[in-house]
């Protein structure tokens, strides 16, 4: 495989399957093609960010070099590249650096080359950032494709809970970042919801109760004061929508283990209830 080539059919959207990484990083050497997925990270252009993004399922690139990607993708050129902004191309860094921080984290706690220390540093900024993006653009046109910066941040924050390393005490962090977006006034459509509750499911399984559920939930819910039905009341009903989408996929990504049914039942309670409380304090 010629990385010239490699590039030339990227850019004229001819290569849409997986690229052959090992081949290209044999030719490459390990040095320059860890370079080579970094520098394409964020690149604006979907084929070359969709065909890099394979390399954390095999095990040619070392634990040394995946622990130096891992410190680029927590730095300001990547996760926090642009942060706060609104429209522009660094969301795809952002974005794209969340994913190669999930998808490190796991090869970590597959090949064992995360320290606790280094994992906690991963967990931090992870946090960090969730906290502050504030891009929800799903699919961009124009060839650059899904920008998706909350649901690539859930599937980071959903791998560093599944890690053995996660402490439960970071427990209320994690939810307070889902919350964070989940009552943003902007309505998500492309999935997002889903990818939210797969955290929130991996927190159930690490031990998150009923109570802490039931807390977490009710403290989501809006307080709408406008009319219903009006210009003014449609961004709050955006929050309820939104709400009702990550239950609904929480409730069933649960599953049918019966040591659920009890919080299944909080779920099913809190749905039904949703809407009148919202509107309670008219």
């Amino acid at each position: 495989m010629n990385i010239e080539q490699l590039k030339k059919d990227m850019k004229e959207n001819l290569l849409y399957g997986k690229v052959d990484l090992k081949q290209l990083s044999d030719e490459m050497g390990s040095e320059n093609f860890v370079q080579f997925l970094l520098d394409n990270t964020g690149n604006p252009h979907s084929i070359f960010r969709e065909n890099i993004l394979g390399f954390v399922e095999v095990d040619y690139i070392s634990p040394e070099d995946c622990v130096k990607m891992l410190d680029v993708y927590l730095s300001g050129s990547h996760l926090f590249n642009g942060l706060g902004g609104q429209g522009d191309d660094s969301v795809f860094w952002r974005s794209f650096s969340s994913l190669g921080v999930g998808y490190l984290v796991e090869e970590g706690s597959k090949r064992g080359f995360l320290s606790q220390e280094q994992y906690m540093t991963a967990l931090n900024k992870a946090i960090e950032y969730m906290q502050k993006e504030v891009d929800y653009r799903g699919f961009v046109s124009g060839g650059k494709g899904w920008a998706h910066a909350v649901s690539h941040s859930a599937d980071m924050l959903c791998a560093l809970v599944n890690s053995d390393k996660f402490p439960m005490a970071f427990a209320d962090k994690i939810l307070d970042c889902i919350k964070v977006h989940i009552t943003v006034k902007h309505r998500f459509i492309d999935g997002d919801e889903s990818r939210m509750s797969a955290v929130i499911v991996a927190l159930v399984k690490k031990g998150l109760n009923e109570k802490a559920m039931q807390t977490w939930l009710n403290s989501l819910t809006p307080r709408i004061t406008t009319k219903r039905y009006t210009d003014e009341s449609y961004p709050d009903i955006q929050v309820l929508f939104n709400i009702k989408g990550l239950i609904a996929a929480i409730y069933f990504g649960l599953g049918e283990d019966t040591k659920n049914d009890e919080l299944k039942k909080i779920i099913r309670e809190y749905d039904s209830t949703l809407w009148q409380r919202a509107y309670a304090s008219q």
